[in-house]
């Protein structure tokens, strides 16, 4: 296994330099899509779950049903996670 030699005040001597990870010029890389996920949960209490997400400070989007919660009911976790 190769070792790094250097005495004191000498720069140490790399058999084998690093190199770049990729080959690409900058601003060259294909900039990857993002994609929103919405993971779907049962509730069988819409209201105490819409009080809960409200405890917490979460965003709930949409209009008020009757029930005073909005249809559907979507939690929106950030800017690209939801539960509905």
């Amino acid at each position: 296994m190769p070792t790094l030699s250097a005495g004191i005040g000498e720069e140490a001597h790399c058999p084998n330099p690093p190199r770049p990870m990729s080959l690409a010029e900058r601003g060259s890389l294909v900039i990857m899509p993002s994609y929103n996920l919405v993971m779907a949960l049962p509730t069988g209490d819409r209201s105490r779950a819409y009080a809960f997400a409200q405890a917490l400070g979460l965003e709930t989007p949409g209009e008020l049903a009757e029930d005073g919660v909005p249809e559907p009911l979507r939690v929106q976790l950030n800017e690209q996670a939801a539960v509905m």
